[in-house]
């Protein structure tokens, strides 16, 4: 998974997918999703939201609240952080492995 301005996104290791968030942190708000986008070989599909959009809005609740998790104590400096030991389990999905792309 990377995240990158922040966007968030899971590398979901031999099957080479990736599933990429791309979110806006406000002080005023928590986390606000711009888009989404599943990176496969051979195919891209991306769903952008006309206006950012709450976690809760997007994703069930466990997958919300993992990535709130990930994005506790970020701090305000860009950066790249690897999360390997994140895992999001719910009934037919498993995110893994974590990598986040601050810039401030």
């Amino acid at each position: 998974m990377w995240l990158s301005e922040g966007s968030l996104g899971v590398d979901e290791g031999p099957s080479s997918r990736k599933f990429v968030i791309n979110l806006t942190m406000k002080d005023d708000h928590g986390p606000m999703v711009r888009s989404c986008e599943l990176i496969g070989k051979g195919f891209r599909n991306r769903t952008s939201f006309g206006k950012e959009t709450a976690l809760d809005s997007v994703f069930v609740k466990e997958v919300a609240n993992g990535l709130r998790e990930c994005l506790e104590d970020i701090g305000h400096e860009t950066k790249v952080i690897s999360f390997h030991d994140f895992s999001i389990e719910t009934p037919g999905l498993v995110l893994s492995g974590a990598h986040m792309m601050v810039n401030c």
